[in-house]
């Protein structure tokens, strides 16, 4: 009954087109630009593998063109820029070009490899979607042992790569492509062994619900089945957490706080050996090559999650915010934050422009370039350029933070629901035993719940359903679900809703079927929330550790860098005075002034401050990104919303404490040495 008439929303949503991840949008783009290319066989094959586990709407010669495409177009650029530098400077085109070329080389090469790595995320999501997938299923068979309406059950409610599948199997045993559920699920099951292969193990248990007759042996089997999945996960999370502790100090470690570390020798290596402290090599190293690394690495120790739970699903529609409300205007999130950046980064730009044209201009000129150097280290220049870096990091904070703000607090509404779901289910388990009805039960169980926990979202729940049974006149059913008036529709979690649905409906059919199906529904939803709960605890050091890593060090670490090139130079410069002095009480220290500014330190050669800061600006605000993109996929198997959140919050929050220090930190430049000067 179930099937046949939900079967049409199944039709109407197969007409639905799969959303483009953004990867799916650049490829596609990257594509059409220059030429069209089959990659060669044995590359082929893979990237055929790789679209069936990834799930990808593209094709071998898709991925492979955009590849060559970008290599290409960063190949024409670097000489176009080549000989247009050339002109004036053919040291600095040089420089331009391989800087451009290996850069763009880099990045096509990431563009090819990119469906390697992806697939271990997909891993990680399937492993936590599995989790409810199994819980939606057995919840469904707990009420009609009929696996076919179950995984129907499943693809209306929930979102992800198993439900996908489902979605699939049930069109094609409906437009008669396979004979049999079995059948069906057996050739999907090649994804699944790939994906998750205890999964496929499940999926073979729940197929032998229909041999059972008896409700009480089905009950007594999926109790079984859940029994041992959270055995199974609770165990490898157990296992994981010993193997992620000391990976994610190593992590910390050599990939987030040595690198910032080692940048506070790029400024002595600039002034002392400027000619190894190219800015195009420092941009390719830092901003390019790093965060590659970085993310290759922590996608190999993150792929080794063997469980993980998603954020919980909801009855509403929870995709990204795509515009925000401002005095009744609906403004496109992305061209609000970036016109932001570009108003607070656009005197920068200008400045940085004309530093960067000039510096390789007079490349040559020494007496022009120290004076530039000079004059781009004070605090002046310094904010102003500073600013490019404040945009760029307002940029993708605001823009992910406006993105999922509104939906987080959803997301963290449902899991109090959640939480405190388990304590209604057992109140109403318990009054279930004496008899009475359910609404009489709700009413019994209202006091009583509000006084444990009178700010709860479900003693709210409880007096918005009596309050509509009594106003309307109306049955349970009707004063919890009815669409205009229903109580459950200010409460947006799915879990609570379904579980309502089975409460009432086994409520109608006798009091003692209410008791056992009650019975059931506790023990499940505990054991599922329980083993969030053991996810959360296990995973809180590590999490902590990143984030203080992410939040703190980074920025406070980073700040410093930025500024140290400044002492160096101020420092420098005061030496570099003082023996100037000196050559006016004695013409013999003219040569020695010569050697200590032109030959042991070269200090005209050296990067400008201002340019200086660009590339370690930007790599901590990728680091910020990395992090936060992982430590999301860590404890939400790569939510949507949570990611999101998560890097918003954490740019924003870094970048200030950033701009805190880089601030003071210049300030207290700018007075020891005024200071230092002042009593001389």
């Amino acid at each position: 009954m179930y099937y046949s008439t939900q079967i049409n929303k199944l039709f109407v949503l197969r007409e639905r087109k799969k959303p483009l991840t953004n990867y799916e949008r650049i490829v596609n783009i990257f594509s059409k630009i220059l030429i069209r290319i089959n990659p060669p066989r044995f590359l082929k094959d893979k990237y055929n593998y790789l679209i069936f586990y990834n799930k990808y709407l593209l094709k071998p010669k898709d991925i492979f063109s955009a590849g060559i495409n970008l290599f290409l177009i960063s190949l024409i650029f670097s000489i176009s820029f080549y000989y247009a530098l050339s002109i004036t400077n053919s040291g600095a085109g040089l420089e331009i070009f391989y800087g451009l070329f290996i850069t763009g080389l880099t990045l096509s090469i990431y563009l090819l490899a990119y469906p390697f790595l992806y697939k271990k995320i997909v891993k990680i999501t399937v492993i936590s979607e599995s989790v409810w997938v199994l819980a939606y299923l057995t919840i469904y068979l707990r009420e009609n042992p009929n696996l076919e309406n179950a995984m129907l059950f499943t693809v209306l409610n929930l979102d992800g790569y198993i439900s996908s599948d489902f979605f699939d199997i049930l069109y094609d045993l409906e437009t008669k492509r396979f004979s049999s559920l079995e059948e069906a699920i057996y050739h999907y099951s090649a994804r699944w062994k790939e994906w998750y292969p205890d999964f496929v193990y499940l999926m073979s248990l729940l197929l032998n619900v229909k041999h059972i007759q008896s409700m009480d042996r089905i009950y007594s089997y999926l109790d079984k089945i859940q029994g041992w999945y959270y055995r199974l996960a609770e165990r490898r999370l157990k296992e994981y957490v010993s193997f992620l502790k000391p990976k994610v100090i190593i992590v910390s470690t050599f990939l987030i706080l040595l690198p910032i570390i080692g940048m506070t020798l790029l400024p002595i290596i600039s002034i002392f050996l400027p000619e190894s402290a190219k800015f195009t090599l420092i941009f390719y190293v830092y901003d390019v090559l790093l965060p590659i690394i970085s993310f290759l690495i922590i996608s190999d120790i993150i792929s080794e999650v063997p469980f993980s739970i998603s954020s919980p699903y909801s009855t509403i529609k929870m995709e990204e915010n795509k515009s925000i409300g401002i005095g009744g205007l609906k403004i496109p999130i992305f061209p609000l934050a970036f016109l932001l950046a570009l108003f607070i980064s656009l005197p920068s730009i200008l400045h940085i422009s004309n530093v960067i044209y000039n510096y390789y201009l007079f490349y040559q000129y020494s007496d022009i370039l120290l004076s530039l150097v000079k004059q781009e280290s004070n605090f002046g220049n310094m904010m102003i350029t500073y600013l490019m870096i404040f945009g760029i990091g307002i940029f993708v904070g605001l823009y992910f933070y406006l993105r999922s703000f509104r939906k987080i607090g959803i997301i963290r509404k449902i899991e109090r629901i959640e939480k405190e779901l388990p304590m209604l289910i057992s109140m109403i388990e318990n009054s279930s035993y004496s008899g009475v009805p359910l609404e009489k039960s709700l009413f019994d169980i209202t006091g009583d719940y509000k006084s444990i926990n009178p700010k709860g979202y479900l003693a709210e729940f409880l007096e918005k359903t009596i309050n509509n049974i009594y106003r309307f006149k109306t049955t349970i059913r009707d004063a919890i679900f009815n669409e205009k008036f229903g109580s459950i529709r200010d409460y947006p979690s799915l879990l609570l809703r379904e579980t309502m649905n089975f409460i009432v409906s086994s409520a109608e059919k006798s009091v003692s079927s209410l008791s056992f199906v009650v019975e059931r529904i506790y023990m499940q939803i505990d054991s599922l929330l329980s083993l969030k709960e053991e996810l959360n605890i296990e995973l809180s050091d590590p999490v902590s550790t990143i984030k203080v890593v992410s939040y703190i060090l980074v920025p406070i670490l980073g700040g410093i860098v930025m500024i140290s090139q400044k002492f160096l130079f101020s420092a420098i410069v005061f030496m570099g005075e003082q023996i100037k002095n000196l050559f006016s009480f004695s013409p013999y220290t003219y040569n020695f002034f010569d050697f200590f500014t032109q030959q042991l330190i070269d200090i005209n050669a050296t990067i400008p401050p201002t340019i200086f800061i660009i590339p370690v600006g930007i790599y901590l605000i990728e680091l910020l990104i990395i992090s936060s993109f992982f430590l999301s996929g860590l404890v939400s198997g790569f939510n949507k919303i949570v990611r999101d959140y998560e890097i918003g919050k954490a740019v924003l929050i870094s970048i200030m404490i950033l701009t805190v220090i880089y601030v003071f930190g210049l300030l207290l430049i700018e007075s020891l040495f005024s200071s230092i000067f002042m009593y001389l």
